[in-house]
């Protein structure tokens, strides 16, 4: 799929990783959204901790499908936004409609974040958190079915 609109107007830019470098981000990311979720999970945060926990592991999802395919976040618009345009576009449309319910997750984040607290209610982190495991499930299974060299390698068994 095309993403000369995005490029052009700066939405999202070309990474210059090595192989090497993309598998070591995806370990880490990978390492992020599973620790965002757990403490999204965590007992005695406020709701609207546990919906930034759940939102942030969803990101870190579709930053690790942008990276897959050679790209990150451009300069123009927000970190956030480029990644769930980019991600409504990857993989002839797979993952857009979860692209545009994190979207509007993302607005929700905004004004819970930077506006007013106590935005979030206990079915908002618990739609988000289901769908964003979910979507982080699928990205490893896409991951393991078109890319398993940007796995991590399992641990050693012991010996």
């Amino acid at each position: 799929m095309s993403y000369d609109d995005l490029l052009s107007r700066g939405v999202i830019r070309q990474h210059r990783f090595s192989h090497a470098e993309q598998r070591v981000r995806i370990e880490e990311m990978l390492a992020l959204a599973e620790r965002d979720l757990e403490y999204g999970e965590a007992d005695g945060l406020p709701f609207d901790l546990h919906y930034i926990c759940a939102y942030e592991a969803a990101r870190t999802a579709g930053q690790i499908v942008m990276l897959v395919e050679g790209f990150r976040p451009g300069k123009a618009e927000g970190n956030h936004y480029a990644v769930f345009h980019f991600l409504q576009r990857v993989a002839r449309g797979r993952w857009a409609d979860e692209a545009r319910f994190f979207d509007k997750a993302r607005e929700k984040r905004n004004e819970l974040q930077y506006v007013r607290p106590g935005v979030a209610t206990e079915a908002d982190v618990r739609e988000l958190a289901a769908k964003s495991r979910a979507f982080l499930r699928d990205v490893r299974d896409w991951l393991r079915l078109n890319h398993p060299d940007l796995l991590p390698s399992p641990p050693p068994e012991p010996a």
